[in-house]
């Protein structure tokens, strides 16, 4: 389970939401600092799927 973290935006009232992966994963999928990651998001019945594609450079 992954839980986001909430930090206050630099407006009043903004919040950014990040989310924090688990260090399995990120040794599993050897994510890096320098990887950059697409992120597509589905809902259906009020369930949120993220998916995390690593984009090629």
């Amino acid at each position: 389970m992954v839980k986001p973290c909430v930090r206050k935006g630099e407006r009043p009232g903004n919040e950014t939401y990040y989310l924090k992966y688990p260090i399995d994963i990120v040794r599993t999928f050897n994510i890096t600092t320098t990887d950059e990651l697409v992120l597509s998001i589905e809902m259906k019945d009020d369930n949120i799927s993220l998916c995390y594609r690593r984009a090629m450079k």
